[in-house]
């Protein structure tokens, strides 16, 4: 279950003071996919994701084929399914040439001391990724807009909302520099060009370092810059891509924690929900769900 090479070879010592360096390009094994019930080489993060979890090897040994205990969320009408998130990954987009590519592909290696855990951490690095265990099923999230199905109003809440800063404004990034293994440069680690921008959450375009420099001061006494490494990333364009997504991601900083009724026990987390609020002049503004809990009321 390991790809290796075993090979002797003989040189010239007077015509090579060492050995060269050798290198090989490899595809990894070959994956489960739960949408065509196929077996085969894929290099879709999603599908990765899936076989780390479920080898029964090297992996995490999920249970995914026995139908009255299914630890893989593949439930096609259910959130954070596997298919979905497989679909999302191959969605085209053109790269910095106008060439179509698939939107995140994952393609690199780790060796049999590689924790599962980090294995996973690695893949998942380069789709924006995550992956949640919910009700005994493992979920996955990858870097793609959610259309929230439900709205979290006055009338759902029990108590007032509590509402925070998960990062003070003065340690917020406002430019990021991804790392990424160029293919085109012999799989050299190289940097991604430097960006300021990012979205909105209503898609509207921002420069976070503009944002964060006083009126007439200079920009250069304002730069936070934060470093992305990108071990499974291949091509400048998705390491862009995922560079602004890491950017945007950090820059989102308030955190609300809400108390409502078992209406919303369905979420999980990685999911978004509306919620609209008057005292907090919020009007279906979109949070992801970090974390649910429950308790008992008197």
């Amino acid at each position: 279950g390991i790809a290796y090479v075993h090979f002797k070879m003989t040189y010239d010592q007077s015509k090579l003071t060492s050995l060269p360096e050798i290198a090989f390009e490899i595809k990894g094994k070959k994956i489960f996919d739960p949408r065509n019930s196929q077996t085969a080489w894929t290099n879709n993060p999603a599908l990765i994701v899936r076989d780390i979890l479920t080898d029964t090897r090297y992996g995490l040994k999920a249970i995914s084929s026995n139908d009255s205990l299914n630890e893989i969320n593949d439930n096609t009408s259910a959130l954070g399914n596997f298919v979905a998130a497989a679909n999302a990954c191959e969605v085209q987009v053109a790269d910095s040439s106008g060439t179509n590519q698939n939107k995140y592909t994952a393609n690199g290696f780790f060796n049999a001391s590689t924790s599962a855990s980090e294995s996973l951490q690695g893949v998942l690095s380069s789709c924006a990724g995550k992956v949640t265990f919910t009700n005994g099923q493992f979920n996955i999230f990858v870097g793609t807009t959610q259309t929230p199905s439900l709205t979290i109003t006055n009338d759902d809440l029990i108590q007032e909302i509590s509402i925070s800063n998960s990062t003070s404004l003065g340690k917020l990034h406002n430019q990021v520099k991804p790392i990424f293994v160029d293919a085109s440069n012999k799989f050299v680690a190289t940097d991604s060009p430097i960006r300021n921008t990012g979205k909105n959450l209503s898609g509207s375009a921002v420069n976070y370092l503009n944002i964060d420099t006083p009126t007439g001061e200079s920009s250069s006494n304002y730069k936070k810059e934060m470093e992305v490494q990108m071990p499974f990333v291949t091509n400048d364009s998705q390491a862009q891509r995922l560079g602004q997504l890491a950017l945007n991601y950090q820059r989102r900083s308030k955190v609300i924690e809400v108390s409502t009724t078992l209406k919303f026990l369905e979420l999980v987390p990685g999911n978004w929900v509306y919620v609209t609020n008057s005292r907090l002049n919020f009007s279906d503004k979109v949070f992801e769900v970090l974390n649910i809990s429950t308790e008992a009321s008197a």
